[in-house]
């Protein structure tokens, strides 16, 4: 076994493509993400103010935003539909709206309410922004109310001398009060990109001699020996880059964890081995490499969204639980983030632990059989596609590319398969993205009917389960660290006697900041169920009725928030257009960048026959080019027409427009593809290499973290990635309706990309011959 791990070690440091993927890839990808979340939170968001009342209020409400660190105000006159067309281009996330008369109808105590237009496309940066614009307006107005209405100043806290409405819930962030993007997505996002890397080296270092079509040597000896020695360079590499990102997180950046460090390092070693072990698992079920990184793409690629750490998928159709219990990446973040965040005791741990050992092992004990059961069956050749071998005129390349695409095992699975799966498995991630029955704890310090029946009505609500009661402030805080509830609300001694004396304290609701989105999520939809249930127990039990917030009590104003472009303001409308170009551009990318690696193998075996090198001529080289971008449109097409629609997530706001820009997209990608494709000298480099980008350009697209709060270098560096373009430009024409006049920068940029990569592409593969023979294989 010494010797097996001495020989793969040499082995690897023989292999430059190997060495980019374990020692250039990761820092590269922690690099990116590091620069990209260092401003912790989003802030200076654009923002505008459309102030139809012309009033005094108005003027001081524009201050107001100004003051705010977390807001720009980028529009403070024009009218609505400016405002609108503006939201439709993404240049403002938010608009604050005061109607005619506002001020003249608050003094009546008949106000209009004041609107806040939200882009719900861009759900992050849209919703902190609504957020601190309420919180901005709140201040202000209640401030303004006692002028308006007549009131003595005394009484200037209260915005009426009415009844106060029902108790304000108090929303707490445990562990994360500042709801840090950098803490959340840094500890979620790398090892997911580090866990696509490592499981890519993994099916390369088992699957080596499939490739290189030698004697396997898994037959000799112990295979599990043999195995466990192919692995372990790739676990403890990767393992010591995840330590790398946890003590940049913990100790330069300063978010240090309230629990075990072993702990955590001892999760993070457990994943890589579980990661390791099951991409083994892959290659000996599949038989060939090329459907093992096919399989990988999929389920480490997705294992983020399944994570259950943005989206809660307790209330999401079975599947999607299901795939979530049993992925590792879901059990090592609930430990990392028990220990990072809450502190929570080995106990607690235990099963999480459990299982990720039981990923790491059963798939090895498993693998090493199969693998010497392939060993002794004769391997089938895969066949070099047609488009590959040619060097022929335009519609014959044109028609042998198609062609290739059917026949090809690899780039049928990349350029149809692929597309047609990540259509319906992606998606069932989000599919629940309402709130329902979200598990809730309730500490009852009051220990009264009040108090029973504000838990019976609260459970009776649609988004609300309330799933454990106690009294013991300890125990429920252990149901909170533990995960066994997403919220835990806080019901105080004497609340009711103090409700009948109109002076209640607000109520208390924690949720897990370790997951901000989430429990924005969690917070967002206990704390809209609450008003109305205490409203109705406190008519039930005390017979008193509390006036609603909503202006139609006596209130002096109610301020409501209009989501645009995703009605429902649901996450997965949010993520999933967004995330459907990186899928777009990735399989096409992969499978263009594989049939590129094809051709390179085709002229590596001529000149080993003897044969001198040629190049390809301009006709086929234009067949080959516009045949992948024709199926990439017809891609786009499929997930624009149909998949959006099939899912019900936003769609069809400008399908003219969809169509022009997803042909140009198509054609900078396939070129690109090509482009890069022709450096690599094995067709199964394309995925090896490229499949851990995916992650990174997502964030780079600027949908989760908007390019105004990313370094402008790294914002410079990201805009000759089609997918930086691609992601604005198709959230804003299918989501929000917008014209190729609104998006123009998008659509010319889109335009000169296609153009300055085909050109290059072209160049590569039809000038001067290039000479350099494959690297060692």
């Amino acid at each position: 076994m010494i010797r097996a791990l001495c020989d793969e070690v040499a082995t690897i440091l023989r292999r430059p493509w190997e060495l980019v993927l374990m020692l250039v890839l990761p820092p590269l990808a922690m690099v990116t993400m590091g620069a990209m979340l260092i401003g912790g939170t989003i802030r200076h968001t654009p923002v505008g103010l459309v102030d139809d009342s012309h009033s005094a209020l108005g003027r001081s409400v524009l201050r107001a935003l100004a003051a705010s660190s977390d807001l720009s105000v980028e529009m403070s006159s024009g009218n609505l539909e400016q405002a609108w067309a503006r939201l439709r281009r993404a240049d403002l996330y938010a608009v604050v709206y005061l109607p005619p008369d506002f001020e003249r109808r608050a003094r009546a105590r008949t106000p209009d309410a004041v609107l806040i237009y939200e882009n719900a496309s861009f759900y992050t940066a849209a919703s902190l922004a609504g957020r601190k614009i309420t919180a901005a307006l709140g201040d202000r107005l209640k401030a303004f109310a006692p002028r308006l209405l007549g009131l003595p100043e005394e009484v200037g806290a209260a915005l009426s001398g009415h009844r106060p409405a029902a108790p304000q819930v108090q929303v707490s962030f445990v562990g994360n009060p500042q709801l840090s993007l950098e803490l959340f997505l840094g500890s979620l996002i790398v090892p997911g990109v580090l866990l696509l890397l490592a499981s890519c080296a993994a099916i390369g270092a088992v699957s080596r001699e499939m490739l290189e079509k030698r004697p396997q040597p898994w037959g000799m000896a112990s295979p599990w020996a043999l195995l466990v020695a192919r692995l372990a360079p790739t676990v403890v590499i990767f393992t010591l880059w995840l330590m790398v990102w946890t003590v940049w997180l913990g100790a330069v950046r300063g978010f240090h964890p309230v629990g075990s460090v072993i702990e955590i390092v001892a999760a993070e070693a457990l994943l890589m081995v579980a990661t390791c072990s099951i991409a083994a698992l892959l290659v000996g079920a599949a038989g060939d490499p090329d459907s093992a990184y096919s399989a990988s793409t999929v389920y480490a690629g997705s294992s983020i969204a399944f994570s259950n750490a943005t989206l809660p998928l307790v209330h999401g159709p079975l599947f999607a639980q299901w795939v979530s219990s049993a992925i590792p990446l879901s059990h090592y973040i609930r430990i990392q983030n028990g220990q990072w965040t809450l502190g929570m005791p080995l106990a607690a741990n235990l099963g999480d632990f459990a299982l990720l050992a039981g990923y790491a092992v059963i798939p090895l004990l498993v693998a090493a059989p199969l693998l010497r059961w392939r060993s002794r069956k004769p391997g089938k050749e895969e066949k070099v596609p047609p488009a590959a071998l040619n060097d022929t005129g335009f519609w014959r390349s044109y028609v042998d590319t198609v062609a290739s695409m059917v026949r090809s095992k690899p780039l049928f699975s990349l350029f149809l398969l692929s597309v047609a799966l990540y259509a319906f498995y992606y998606p069932s991630a989000y599919v629940g993205q309402t709130a329902h029955d979200l598990p809730v704890g309730v500490l009852d310090q009051e220990h009264d009917r009040f108090s029973r029946e504000l838990i019976r009505h609260l459970d009776a609500t649609e988004a609300v389960a309330v799933t454990r009661i106690s009294g013991d402030p300890v125990e429920a805080t252990r149901w909170l660290a533990a995960g066994r509830v997403m919220a835990l609300l806080d019901i105080p001694p004497d609340f009711s006697r103090r409700l009948g004396r109109l002076d209640a304290p607000g109520l208390a609701l924690s949720t897990d900041g370790g997951y901000p989105t989430r429990a924005s999520f969690v917070g967002g939809a206990v704390t809209s169920a609450l008003p109305p249930a205490i409203r109705q127990t406190a008519q039930d039990v005390l017979g008193m009725t509390l006036p609603r917030a909503d202006g139609t009590t006596g209130q002096a104003f109610a301020v409501t928030t209009l989501p645009m472009f995703n009605t429902t303001n649901g996450y997965g409308s949010y993520a999933v257009p967004g995330v459907m170009s990186i899928i777009l551009q990735q399989t096409l990318l992969f499978g263009t960048a594989t049939l590129a690696g094809f051709r390179r193998e085709a002229w590596a075996g001529r000149r080993r026959r003897g044969r001198p090198g040629w190049k390809m001529s301009w006709p086929h080289f234009l067949g080959l080019w516009t045949a992948l971008t024709v199926v990439g449109f017809c891609t786009n097409a499929f997930y624009w027409g149909f998949v959006l629609w099939f899912q019900d997530f936003p769609r069809g706001g400008n399908i003219a427009g969809a169509a022009f820009l997803g042909g140009w997209f198509a054609a900078a990608v396939s070129g690109l593809g090509l482009l890069v494709g022709s450096l690599f000298d094995r067709h199964d480099r394309a995925v090896y290499i490229l499949a851990g980008t995916s992650v990174p350009l997502f964030f780079l697209g600027g949908l989760a973290i908007p390019h105004f709060a990313m370094p402008g270098w790294l914002v410079a560096l990201a805009w000759p990635i089609p997918s930086t373009v691609a992601i604005p430009a198709f959230v804003e024409i299918n989501g929000a309706g917008a014209s190729l006049a609104e998006i123009a920068p998008y659509t010319l940029t889109m335009i000169v990309l296609a153009l300055i990569y085909g050109a290059l592409a072209g160049w590569r593969w039809c000038g001067p011959s290039w000479r350099a023979t494959p690297r060692s294989r």
